[in-house]
């Protein structure tokens, strides 16, 4: 039956070297300009206030010109005790249109009883783009710096102290997942938590994994919303969101198996390989988190296991002289399966060929960091199945160990 792998590995070949596509570039999630001035006074009589602010003995004044739509030439005034400290127009890295009055505050942000003023923008358009300047006093120097965060597409922010510690968290979404995976109508958010910490802002969302959790739950029942009625809407956009807290989580292995066993489309070995390059580029994926087998997807039973060595003797891929076994199995249509090849001595490559000889799925590595290989597959017909245990090149030699499990219960049960 060699001829079958034969014909499949030239399609194997083209797959290890594909290069994963469709991530979208978007822009930078966090860029910082300092603005440092001297105590001074100045006089900008075209301006009328517009919103007031004040906090002890801090007081912050700020106005623009209007111009149609939009604002035009932003200015901020901070006193302290009634002298004027800062009074400039601002400079915006994205673009000025729109301030929010309901966010313009004075607040003790990192718990060093000075008060810091936060402003937030809106650049005009459709959704896009959201970004606050936070600026704060430096006693010594007697002058104010301002950092800029950019929210982008999701709305800005909202402050609360979760912990009840004094120092509040900026609550909003990772906008890099906008447009990433597919339209913005259907892009979906994972949370993120951000703190002003010495002059910036520090992404702290890891440390509030019961607020991770209940933003999982809700990306889950927009799933299933979709699942259940919403056929007309791509749900891979949902499923990067739920799959990124799972991250958040560390439970990146049961997040992992739901996604591979739910998302069954013709793309979907580009769009895992997009998805995990995502993360891994976005700070997800850290070291330490390897998605491998996880039974959380329900319960499972063994179908095939046995124990083999690859050594000389076996068969041989002309294409690249690697070794590989062949491993018969019976399966029936609409079977969901987990295949795991796992060895501590050679880097493995797992392949699964149908009844008729065609490509079903495959795969390399299931993290940069865990060379064992791994795949979720849903059956597409009844009949004599191939899971081939290959290594990854000429040199992989030793024992592995393969394993076959039906899984018995439809991820549609999971709960996040």
């Amino acid at each position: 039956m060699s001829y079958r792998l034969t014909s499949v590995k030239i399609s194997v070949s083209a797959h290890r070297f594909l290069p994963a596509t469709g991530v979208g570039t978007s822009i930078l999630g966090f860029m910082v300009g300092f603005l440092c001035f001297s105590s001074q006074e100045a006089i900008a009589a075209s301006y009328a206030v517009e919103e007031t602010t004040s906090a002890g003995v801090v007081r912050a004044e700020y106005s623009d010109e209007e111009d149609e739509f939009c604002g035009v030439n932003p200015r901020l005034r901070i006193t302290r005790d009634g002298e004027v400290v800062f009074d400039q127009e601002l400079m915006t890295e994205v673009g000025f249109c729109k301030q929010d009055p309901e966010k313009f505050e004075i607040r003790d942000l990192d718990g060093d009883n000075e008060p810091e003023v936060i402003l937030d923008f809106y650049s005009g358009g459709a959704h896009c783009c959201w970004f606050s300047q936070i600026f704060a006093y430096d006693p010594e120097q007697g002058q104010y710096s301002s950092i800029e965060h950019f929210w982008g597409n999701v709305g800005g922010f909202r402050l609360d102290d979760l912990d009840s510690d004094g120092v509040p968290e900026f609550i909003s979404n990772d906008d890099r997942f906008a447009y990433a995976f597919t339209s913005f109508a259907d892009s979906a958010f994972p949370p993120q938590f951000w703190q002003y910490r010495d002059g910036e802002m520090v992404d702290v969302t890891r440390e509030f994994p019961s607020e991770v959790y209940a933003e999982a739950v809700r990306l889950w029942n927009r799933y299933t919303a979709i699942r259940d009625g919403d056929s007309d809407r791509d749900m891979k956009g949902v499923l990067a969101a739920y799959l990124a807290t799972k991250y958040l989580l560390d439970q990146s292995a049961e997040g992992w198996d739901l996604v591979r066993q739910i998302y069954q489309e013709s793309d979907r070995a580009q769009y895992f390989a997009t998805l995990q390059e995502f993360l891994q580029t976005n700070g997800y994926a850290l070291a330490q988190q390897v998605p491998a087998f996880s039974p959380a997807i329900g319960s499972t039973s063994v179908l095939f296991e046995t124990a083999g060595v690859l050594e000389s003797g076996d068969s041989v891929l002309p294409s690249d002289s690697s070794l590989y076994d062949e491993h018969p199995f019976e399966g029936r249509q609409g079977q969901p399966v987990l295949i795991t090849l796992e060895s501590a001595e050679f880097d493995t490559y797992l392949v699964l060929v149908g009844p008729d000889g065609s490509l079903i799925s495959q795969n390399d590595d299931i993290s940069d960091n865990n060379r064992n290989s791994s795949m979720t597959v849903i059956l597409p017909e009844t009949g004599t199945y191939l899971a081939i245990a290959n290594a990854y090149d000429a040199t992989g030699r030793g024992s592995y160990q393969l394993t076959i499990r039906e899984i018995i219960e439809a991820a549609q049960q999971a709960t996040p």
